[in-house]
């Protein structure tokens, strides 16, 4: 999992939110009428994908056309039903795993404004077992989140550690290519599948670290 900047929210939401959002909160709420029909979103949607590069925020893995999962799910938090902030492109498998689960400490936000909330200060992954897995040194509340995160997501779940040693793989391949070659366009290909626009970055700037010692790569890196 990676931060992603969600950006600011289109112009033609807030009519979207003045006039359905009490309709939620009076059903989840307050128990009041049926549940609501969802408006059309398809143009939203589509800019999520988009400001998400057509890439999951939670496994990391392009999915199109993808789902628009809201972060705090609509039944517990129904005043966030149509808030930008509270929204996340994602796969569908990753949001049916998640569906209207929420517990007590929450989960690790894709898309969190803080540094020090991004999910790259909480996870890290085995390069071995393709895992990902709550970082050494976080305080107990914290671990507990991320493995909060991991589990109700499933992001261990098959098959998102063979894709990752899949991607793994190819890192390793492009670095002994480079090492052999020392060509600029390999070279430019690994930092091109370092940056936040292409699918399982995460792993792949950690193994470079790893495997590559290598920094100029990540230098060249597509918004790294």
């Amino acid at each position: 999992m990676h931060w992603v900047n969600r950006g600011s929210e289109p112009s033609t939401l807030a009519e979207t939110r003045w006039k359905y959002t009490d309709r939620w909160v009076s059903y989840y709420r307050d128990n009041v009428g049926e549940k609501p029909r969802r408006p059309r979103l398809r143009k939203l949607r589509i800019k999520l994908c988009r400001r998400f590069h057509g890439i999951c925020g939670y496994c990391e893995e392009e999915d199109t056309p993808g789902t628009l999962d809201h972060f705090k799910p609509k039944s517990v938090f129904p005043d966030l039903v149509y808030e930008w902030s509270n929204w996340v492109f994602a796969c569908k498998t990753c949001n049916q795993r998640k569906a209207d689960k929420w517990p007590a400490g929450g989960y690790i936000n894709p898309c969190a404004c803080p540094p020090p909330e991004r999910p790259e200060n909480f996870f890290y992954f085995d390069l071995y077992t393709g895992e990902i897995l709550p970082k050494q040194g976080l305080s107990p509340e914290l671990r507990s989140r991320a493995w909060q995160t991991i589990n109700d997501i499933g992001l261990n779940k098959y098959p998102h550690p063979r894709r990752r040693l899949e991607q793994i793989g190819v890192v390793r391949s492009h670095i002994l290519d480079f090492a052999n070659t020392q060509r600029l366009d390999v070279l430019d290909g690994i930092g091109r599948m370092a940056g936040r626009n292409y699918e399982l970055s995460s792993v792949t700037r950690q193994a470079i670290n790893e495997y590559g010692t290598m920094p100029q790569i990540l230098e060249m890196a597509v918004e790294l």
